[in-house]
């Protein structure tokens, strides 16, 4: 005698009349859905419109545009080569709204920006001018004047600190919201009471279905 049998014997797949089952009567169960992650609207503008002005800042006068001494030459950060201020304020704005929303990299890079606002602000050797000389070039051997700050490192300030205020405030309102599983239901053909598909039992009249009604004992 066998004690044991074949998963193939257990399942009638060695019956001479066995027929495989259709490919739609195999239920595949559904992939869960990824959690949601919310942000407050309010630190995802101010980390954006603080990104926005980081790239604006680049094209603005760095120091006072005439002065004493003549006009200023290359006086915006884009002409100082600062071409990675733009690339700093983009990176902000996409890490604050894009697609896949990076908290950490939107205060991280505001820190650059605000660096870049210190170091070109306290700086002196990059707003001092000196006397031209007849051949049109500048002559550092001469007295220098140090002329006033303009708009941008301004600008580059107020955008570092309103994308780290704006991350800040995102980092501090994360959520983390699952979505809800919604389980199919029918009506009880007793009591017409709705309950869940998967119920051998109406919960409501105590009627039984499918195998459970099957193998009821029966009523004396």
């Amino acid at each position: 005698m066998r004690l044991f049998r074949g998963i193939e014997e257990r399942h009638g797949v060695n019956d001479a009349d066995y027929e495989p089952p259709p490919d739609d009567a195999i239920e595949v169960p559904d992939e869960p859905e990824p959690p949601e992650v919310r942000f407050s609207p309010v630190g995802m503008g101010l980390a954006a419109v603080g990104g926005a002005l980081v790239v604006i800042s680049a094209f603005l006068p760095l120091v006072e545009p005439d002065s004493p001494l003549g006009h200023v030459a290359k006086n915006t950060l884009v002409q100082q080569g600062e071409w990675w201020v733009i690339i700093n304020g983009v990176l902000i704005v996409l890490a604050a709204i894009g697609l896949k929303r990076r908290v950490w990299w939107v205060m991280i890079l505001s820190l650059g920006a605000a660096y870049t606002a210190i170091r070109y602000g306290t700086d002196t050797s990059t707003r001092t001018l000196y006397p031209v000389g007849t051949n049109g070039e500048a002559q550092p051997g001469g007295t220098g004047t140090v002329v006033p700050l303009a708009v941008a490192v301004y600008v580059t300030g107020a955008g570092a600190a309103l994308s780290f205020v704006g991350g800040w405030i995102m980092w501090r309102s994360k959520e983390t919201v699952r979505p809800v599983t919604v389980e199919p239901t029918k009506r009880c053909p007793d009591c017409a009471e709705e309950i869940l598909a998967a119920a051998r039992v109406c919960k409501h009249c105590g009627a039984r279905f499918g195998e459970a009604a099957a193998t009821s004992p029966p009523a004396h």
